[in-house]
């Protein structure tokens, strides 16, 4: 087992020495990287902007730690869903036609918060700036021609590693200047 707390010995780039565009989404073989490096949680963080562009609506949720599912239950009852709805999906009592309809509200709340960006195209980095034990922040970068200035950022996911697991537990739409490059 793993602790992501603990520097891991994968035989990859040394955490945080990734550059921008220099790991490509899936480019990884499954199993090739230890659960708790930062190379994971980069892979863990396009695997889920791919469920969304993809609309595998269970899926995301799935990748989703319990901090974010807390925190997009509690944003969609400020939008108006019924409070009783949200502690039925948060328990796992919601029915399956109830769960399949939150959940396609959730990518395409997802997809809107990522407008305009092509989720196909996106590259990976892991702010070690960010990072600590079991957190990791991996920022989206959308290309462009080097003549408009190059890649820029396109969003941050905010990860925790649990049980080995990386998980998304927040999606910053555009990252702070800190969080960018």
């Amino acid at each position: 087992m793993v602790d992501c707390a603990e520097p891991v010995e994968t035989g990859a780039p040394e955490p945080g020495s990734l550059e921008p565009g220099s790991l490509e989404p899936g480019s990884l073989e499954p199993g090739s990287l230890e659960p708790g490096s930062l190379e994971a949680a980069i892979e863990a963080a396009s695997t889920f902007v791919q469920a969304i562009a993809w609309g595998e609506h269970v899926r995301v949720w799935e990748l989703m730690g319990d901090e974010g599912h807390r925190t997009v239950l509690r944003l969609a009852v400020k939008r108006g869903m019924d409070e009783a709805l949200s502690l039925r999906i948060g328990d796992g009592r919601a029915t399956g036609a109830e769960m399949d309809a939150f959940l396609g509200d959730l990518v395409n709340g997802l997809r809107a918060d990522l407008a305009g960006t092509d989720l196909e195209a996106l590259t990976y980095w892991a702010d070690p700036a960010v990072a600590g034990p079991g957190r990791a922040w991996v920022v989206m970068m959308a290309p462009l021609p080097a003549a408009l200035g190059g890649d820029v950022p396109a969003g941050t996911l905010d990860l925790s590693c649990l049980q080995d697991r990386w998980l998304v537990e927040r999606i910053i739409p555009r990252p702070s200047r800190s969080a960018g490059r």
